[in-house]
C-alpha cells in the first residue's frame, strides 16, 4: 500500500500512539508487544514525527538492525516505515517497502521478531492470569469487566465462538463470587424432556423409565454456579421452564412440588444469539434475564499477539503428558499462526500442536510448509474475513471506514475487499474523512 500523503517528515522524533481523548476521555496509548523469539514491550511514546524502534535493551536480537522500524501517528491509527534495515520488515504477512498503515492488532515482522502492535489497556489483578491467560487489549479488558461483575448477584452470559475458553472464562467468574458448588452442563443435542429432566430434576415414576427420582442441576447446583453451555440450543418449552425458575427462584421437577434454589446461571452461546431472537427462535424476555451481565470472548483472531503464549502453553501441557522436547518455531511459522484464521480458535491451535509434534517429532522446527492447512491464511488479507454479502455495500460512515481499517491492519487492499471496491475508491474515502 503506498501512503497518500508520502513519506512525511524525513526527521525522527518521538510519536504518540493516539492524541487525547474525546470529550476528556484519557488518550489511547500504544505499544509494540514483541511475542517470538524475545518477549517485551515497547511503549509508543507521544510526539507527532516518527519513532525510530531498532535492537537494543528493548530489543535484544541480532537480526534487528539498530534503526529497524518507524512509527508515527495517523489519524486514528498508526503509520509504519521500514528504516532501512537489514533484514526487513513486514506487516500482516507483506513486506513493508513503502510506508502503511497499522492498527490495533497488526502484526509485524522485524527481521526474525515477531511483534504485534496493541493498545494498552489496566488491567484487574483480581482475576486469576493462569485462569484468563493473554496480554492482548481484548483479553485485558475482559478481565477487567469481569472482575467487576463476578462478585455481583447478576446471571451471566458470555457470548463466543466455539474454541474461545468460555467454561474457564465461567469458572473463573464463579471462583470471584465465592459462591458454593460450580456445576456444568452443555444443553446441546438434547431431546425437550432429557433437558428437562436433567435441568430441573423428576420425580419418581414422572415418567417411563424413571425408576428413581432425580434432584436436577438446578438443586444440585444449590448456592453454587450453574454453568450452561450452548444455551442457545435449548427447545423452547425448556427455555420458557428456565425463564420460570430465573423469574421466582423456583424449581419445579416432572411429577413433583416447587423448591426453592439459590442458583446464579452463567449462559454461554455462541455471538449470533440476537440473531435467534429476531427469528423467535430464543426467548426475548429470556434473553432479558440473561443478558443483564454480557461478557463478550473474543475470537482468537482478535488477540493475535496471544497466539504464540498458547502455543507454548499447549505444546507444554503435551510435554507434561507424553514427554519430548518442545517445538521449535521459525519466524515466519509464527508470523503465519498469528496471522492465520484459527476458526476453531483455542481447540483449533491444540490439535496444530498435537499435529505438529505427532507429524514433525518433539523438539522438531516448526516450518511455514509444515504447518500448512492447519493454519490456512493469505499474507496481506485479513484472516477469517467474512465473505461479502449479496449487494455491495453503500460508502461507510468515517468511523465504519477507521473500524474497519484497524480491524484489517491497516491493509487498504483487505478494506478494499471488505466494501467490494477498489483500491482507489477506498484512498479517496481516506482523504475526504482526513484519515491518514
Amino acid at each position: 500500500m503506498r501512503d497518500p500523503r508520502g513519506v512525511g517528515d524525513p526527521l525522527d522524533r518521538t510519536v504518540t500512539s493516539a492524541g487525547a481523548g474525546r470529550d476528556g476521555a484519557p488518550p489511547l496509548r500504544f505499544r509494540l508487544r514483541l511475542t517470538h523469539p524475545v518477549q517485551g514491550a515497547v511503549p509508543l511514546e507521544a510526539g507527532k514525527g516518527w519513532q525510530v524502534v531498532g535492537r537494543g535493551e528493548a530489543i535484544p536480537h541480532g537480526t534487528v538492525s539498530r534503526r529497524h522500524l518507524g512509527i508515527r501517528k495517523a489519524g486514528l491509527v498508526l503509520e509504519a516505515r521500514d528504516e532501512g534495515s537489514h533484514n526487513g520488515t513486514w506487516l500482516m504477512g507483506e513486506p513493508l517497502d513503502v510506508p502503511r498503515f497499522a492498527g490495533d492488532g497488526a502484526v509485524l515482522r522485524l527481521g526474525d521478531v515477531c511483534a504485534v502492535i496493541e493498545r494498552v489497556e489496566e488491567d484487574d489483578d483480581a482475576v486469576d492470569r493462569a485462569a484468563i491467560p493473554g496480554d492482548a487489549p481484548s483479553v485485558v479488558a475482559l478481565r477487567r469487566l469481569l472482575g467487576r461483575m463476578a462478585p455481583g448477584a447478576a446471571h451471566l452470559l458470555l457470548l463466543g465462538a466455539t474454541g474461545t475458553g468460555k467454561e474457564r472464562i465461567a469458572a473463573e467468574a464463579h471462583r470471584l463470587s465465592g459462591r458454593g458448588a460450580f456445576v456444568a452442563f452443555n444443553c446441546a443435542g438434547l431431546t425437550p424432556q432429557l433437558a428437562d429432566s436433567q435441568l430441573f430434576g423428576h420425580a419418581r415414576g414422572a415418567f417411563t423409565g424413571a425408576d428413581a427420582a432425580h434432584d436436577g442441576l438446578f438443586r444440585r447446583a444449590g448456592g453454587g454456579t450453574l454453568f450452561l453451555d450452548e444455551v442457545a440450543e435449548l427447545a423452547p418449552e425448556v427455555q420458557a421452564k428456565l425463564l420460570r425458575v430465573l423469574e421466582t427462584g423456583e424449581v419445579t421437577p416432572l411429577g413433583g412440588a416447587p423448591t426453592r434454589v439459590d442458583v446464579r446461571v452463567v449462559a454461554a452461546t455462541h455471538p449470533a444469539l440476537e440473531v435467534r431472537v429476531r427469528d423467535g427462535r430464543f426467548r426475548r424476555d429470556l434473553h432479558a434475564r440473561l443478558s443483564i451481565g454480557t461478557l463478550t470472548v473474543p475470537a482468537l483472531r482478535e488477540r493475535r499477539g496471544d497466539v504464540p503464549g498458547w502455543l507454548g502453553r499447549f505444546d507444554a501441557r503435551w510435554r507434561e503428558r507424553e514427554g519430548g522436547a518442545p517445538l521449535e518455531w521459525a519466524p515466519e511459522a509464527m508470523e503465519r499462526a498469528m496471522l492465520a484464521d484459527w476458526p476453531d480458535n483455542l481447540r483449533g491451535l491444540d490439535r496444530a500442536v498435537y499435529q505438529l509434534r505427532t507429524h514433525l517429532g518433539p523438539g522438531a522446527t516448526v516450518t511455514p510448509d509444515a504447518l500448512g492447512a492447519l493454519a490456512p491464511a493469505r499474507p496481506g488479507e485479513a484472516p477469517g474475513e467474512a465473505s461479502a454479502p449479496e449487494g455491495r455495500p453503500g460508502k461507510p460512515s468515517a468511523e465504519e471506514l477507521r473500524r474497519v481499517l484497524e480491524e484489517t491492519g491497516g491493509s487498504v487492499r483487505a478494506t478494499a475487499k471488505h466494501f467490494q471496491r477498489d483500491r482507489k475508491q477506498i484512498y479517496r474515502w481516506m482523504k475526504a474523512y482526513g484519515i491518514g
